[in-house]
């Protein structure tokens, strides 16, 4: 095991000739806090869609809590809580279902701290997706991300 939570040599993607990110070059010590910062258009969340093995780098590699997310990308989506711009909710679902829906496709999913999250969050189980506001759709995807111990 690594003593890197984040490691990247060389990284770099490219959309036709334009590089979003080019030589990044990084090592996140496991067990502390960092902020990806930058202009928008700045690579942030390409570089984030690369380590979560959601876009495959054009050049280098990388290690996410010490996996390879090419190789093994449901290792690091089972460890790592990803929430992206666009959440991707099932509208016509109520927040007791999508919460399920999600539980199901992880063995190591924490109830207890589900229960503790809707009450904190205020997400009342009973309401559809749809009709949840944008900081309450935040929320819930937030939560869930958490949810995988």
């Amino acid at each position: 095991m690594s003593d890197w939570a984040i490691e990247t040599v060389n990284f770099g993607q490219r959309f036709g000739a334009n590089w979003a990110v080019k030589n990044l070059n990084l090592q996140v010590p496991q067990g502390s806090v960092f902020g990806l910062l930058g202009e928008n258009g700045a690579g942030k969340s390409t570089t984030i869609q690369m380590l979560m093995g959601l876009l495959p780098p054009s050049e280098g590699h990388s290690r996410v809590l010490g996996l390879d997310p090419v190789r093994d990308e449901m290792g690091v989506k089972s460890r790592v809580g990803y929430v992206p711009e666009q959440y991707g909710f099932y509208e016509w679902m109520r927040v007791k279902e999508i919460t399920a829906f999600v539980a199901a496709y992880h063995s190591n999913w924490n109830y207890a701290l589900q229960k503790e999250l809707i009450a904190e969050f205020s997400l009342n189980e009973e309401n559809k997706v749809r009709g949840l506001s944008k900081g309450m759709r935040a929320k819930l995807a937030f939560s869930m991300s958490l949810l995988v111990d």
